[in-house]
């Protein structure tokens, strides 16, 4: 795999897309040219398993979705567990209005497919401003760190 990282998300009403931004912003800033970040809802999910074959560190974030991950992240994970891909670094988001779900259910597909953490996960409660995206900066340095 590339050192490049894949920044994937779900969202419903744009909170989630933002954190995703941010993100991906934080680790260019951090020195990595080589991100790429997909909205899961509007890029059909064989493109996106070519891009995970592609990078060697993965983000995923979901927003929630009757107590769990949107439908769509739920399908690339689905995915990527047939596809049995190995070798992968992983860093997780989250973000929610009322009781969450959807990191929780992204943090049992981690579990499951058995790739390295490269960061803690983070879950943002509400719409995103300065203060709450400032959560998503160590998550951004962890995945550079562990990438080089």
């Amino acid at each position: 795999a590339e050192n490049a990282v894949l920044v994937l998300f779900a969202s419903m009403y744009h909170n989630t897309e933002e954190v995703a931004d941010y993100i991906a912003g934080k680790i260019v800033e951090e020195g990595v040219n080589n991100v790429r970040v997909y909205d899961v809802s509007k890029t059909h999910v064989s493109y996106l398993i070519s891009e995970a074959w592609r990078c060697k560190s993965i983000v995923l974030g979901s927003c929630a979705y009757n107590g769990g991950m949107h439908p769509m992240m739920e399908l690339f994970c689905r995915e990527m567990e047939h596809y049995g891909l190995k070798n992968r670094q992983l860093a997780l988001f989250g973000s929610y209005s009322w009781g969450g779900g959807g990191l929780r259910a992204l943090q049992g597909f981690a579990d499951g497919i058995g790739w390295e953490a490269s960061a803690a996960p983070v879950e943002l409660a509400g719409k995103p401003d300065n203060d709450k995206l400032k959560q998503f900066d160590q998550l951004a340095k962890d995945v550079v760190m562990k990438l080089n």
